[in-house]
């Protein structure tokens, strides 16, 4: 186990032996979750500096299932298309208050 230091801005240094392993890079999505007081687990998310056509094809792979299940997210929502139109139109008139 390694003992890093927090930088400033709350920076934390990942230890070599730790990148070596996990193989992350810079501009790596995280996830990061507090289990407790003293407990903070990282979770890898992605490359969010790849491109489609650089990502490899798991990568590609996740991007699409993270797609997928945000279809039909919004079903049921609003009864109608009349009604999605007005609650645009409220949210829209919110802004200029």
């Amino acid at each position: 186990m390694s003992r890093v230091r927090v930088k400033p801005e709350l920076q934390v240094p990942i230890p070599r032996d730790v990148q070596e392993l996990v193989n992350w890079r810079e501009g790596d999505i995280l996830e990061v979750e507090a289990k407790d007081q003293h407990t903070v687990i990282l979770h890898h998310r992605g490359r969010a500096d790849l491109s489609i056509h650089e990502a490899t094809a798991e990568e590609k792979q996740a991007r699409y299932e993270r797609m997928m299940a945000s279809f039909g997210a919004g079903k049921g929502l609003f009864a109608s298309a009349e009604e999605v139109d007005e609650y645009i139109r409220r949210e829209r008139d919110a802004w200029d208050d």
